[in-house]
């Protein structure tokens, strides 16, 4: 069992690796409005959400936000926004249900 400490490493790598597959052309976000962080993200984020609850959420995508941004603001390239994460979420959480998808969504 991961920790959540490890969970937030995790999706703090992938948002660094994220932002590298964008600024490559390798993926693109939906629109400006919604942000897709990817399926792993999404799998870390329902592993923080079962393991350790709803509150764990936030600090898990806050993570990848900020690698995310870290990385792009280093490649000059635009960051991604908590609102645009919010709206593209649902399309990064593989085998969730539907009362889980909306449970991660009430806490961005």
């Amino acid at each position: 069992m991961r920790s959540s400490y490890e969970l937030i490493t995790k999706a703090q790598n992938i948002g660094r690796y994220a932002a590298d597959l964008a600024h490559d052309g390798s993926v693109a976000d939906l629109s400006t409005s919604a942000h897709h962080p990817g399926d792993d993200t999404g799998r870390v984020v329902l592993e923080a959400y079962r393991k350790f609850g709803a509150t764990s959420v936030r600090d898990v995508l806050e993570a990848y936000q900020s690698g995310y941004n870290n990385k792009a603001a280093d490649l000059g390239d635009p960051v991604v926004r908590m609102i645009q994460i919010k709206n593209g979420i649902h399309y990064a959480l593989p085998g969730a249900t539907d009362e889980e998808i909306k449970a991660i969504k009430d806490q961005l």
